[in-house]
């Protein structure tokens, strides 16, 4: 999974909590409510805010928690993203003693944890118990954490992916600043006309580049219709549709070059919204992220955001989930699931959308007036449900980032696309057949 994370609002929000043993009911908009426990209790939460605002709010967080549950208190882990998967592995290969109650994972992981079924429970009988509406959650984030007829993870956030374009580009190029493309067609007419070259084949600006943001191939192959398994469970890789997607992408790809683009990304090393931000990007694709990272470093900075062009209404989602880890007491699950539930309620979750930039998995949150009334966030609100995610596949784990590899091989010239995607199949074909081999 790939990073696109994490930004600054005033008052904290009063998160209302209601009393009673254990119960959970809901307010109005979704503000979640719970009863104090009376037996103290110690419950570690990891995640993975290890600096900035995001820490900053998550820890604030946590600290309101405690103080309306004094009886339960929390260890928090922050670990820097590109540790904490290391981290959370080992501690899971090393036992149930050294596993957190609480913990963040990435929503295409859950799947894997659930069918080994000794790692993370279940949260259906504690959803029944407690009378937990998961209807506050957007669904296409919650069903990252469904596996077979159990729910084993809850969303923390939802990361659609939209397009970002620079206005003051668009004016320069002759092109209406609020007509952004929608189709393949004006996306690749529009970068066309925005790609400046500079000296000796480099460029001073670039319109699109499939390489450049969060865009990936699935996304594109979605926007087109494309799937990448059937209803039975086989992989269609290769299909007509994603060949039409891969050629699409090539074409983009050659307008600019691999050296070229090579040189671009080593010049300054900067992100993509600092590249756009600075007009030598023009368009790519990204996360709610980086609408918090611009107001944060380009507050005058004028830039829109649009639909991912494409003949189908699709983008691509990876929610951060909450899972609760076994082996732990009963006064412990509890516990965790109290915090789960209190961190993904609409009080908590519009605190963390207006202070970090994160698109919340609560869907009351999301459409909370401070946040919908921006023009921006009622883009990324309105395209939640075209989201796809990364399906899990028992036998080809790794089919992604198969898929992923050959498509590259294809952008820089080294293999035709039929013959990229024809070698994905292939190995996905054959990662199935052994593991049907070896689990009849």
């Amino acid at each position: 999974m790939r990073q696109d994370r994490k930004k600054t609002f005033g008052a904290a929000l009063a998160l209302s909590l209601a009393t009673g043993a254990m119960a959970f009911t809901w307010a109005s908009g979704g503000a979640f409510q719970a009863a104090a426990t009376t037996n103290p209790v110690t419950i570690s939460f990891w995640n993975i805010y290890s600096s900035g605002q995001p820490q900053t709010t998550y820890n604030n967080l946590v600290k309101e928690f405690e103080k309306e549950n004094p009886s339960i208190h929390v260890k928090v882990l922050s670990v820097n993203f590109f540790d904490y998967f290391t981290k959370l592995d080992a501690a899971m290969a090393a036992g149930p003693n050294l596993t957190p109650d609480l913990a963040m994972n990435a929503g295409n992981l859950i799947d894997e944890q659930a069918q080994a079924g000794n790692q993370v429970i279940n949260l259906s009988p504690l959803i029944s118990k407690d009378h937990l509406n998961t209807n506050r959650y957007f669904n296409q984030a919650l069903r990252q954490g469904i596996y077979g007829k159990g729910i084993y993870a809850v969303p923390i956030d939802a990361a659609p992916r939209v397009l970002y374009y620079n206005k003051a580009l668009f004016k320069k190029a002759g092109l209406n600043p609020n007509d952004p493309p929608s189709t393949w067609a004006q996306l690749e007419a529009d970068a066309k006309k925005l790609t400046v070259k500079g000296a000796n084949g480099t460029f001073k600006t670039i319109g699109f580049d499939p390489e450049l943001g969060n865009y990936y191939f699935w996304t594109a192959a979605w926007t087109d219709g494309g799937s990448f398994f059937n209803a039975s469970g086989n992989p269609t890789v290769n299909s007509a549709k994603n060949l039409q997607t891969l050629q699409y992408w090539v074409t983009l790809q050659k307008a600019i070059g691999a050296k070229a683009l090579s040189s671009f990304q080593s010049e300054t090393g900067n992100s993509d919204y600092e590249e756009m931000a600075t007009n030598r990007l023009a368009m790519y694709v990204a996360t709610s992220a980086d609408m918090a990272e611009l107001a944060q470093s380009y507050p005058k900075f004028q830039y829109g955001v649009a639909p991912i062009p494409g003949p189908v209404s699709a983008t691509w989602i990876d929610s951060w989930m909450l899972e609760i880890f076994q082996h732990h007491s009963t006064a412990v699950t509890d516990a965790s699931f109290k915090l789960m539930n209190f961190l993904t309620s609409a009080p908590a979750q519009t605190q963390m959308a207006e202070q970090t930039g994160d698109f919340p998995a609560n869907r009351f949150a999301a459409n909370a007036p401070k946040l919908i009334n921006n023009p921006v966030w009622k883009v990324y609100a309105s395209q939640l449900k075209y989201a796809h995610f990364e399906r899990y596949v028992p036998g080809a784990p790794t089919w992604s980032t198969n898929v992923d590899n050959e498509v590259q091989d294809a952008l820089d010239g080294y293999v035709s696309p039929q013959a990229a995607l024809n070698a994905a199949q292939s190995q996905i074909v054959h990662d199935i057949k052994l593991y049907n081999q070896t689990h009849p």
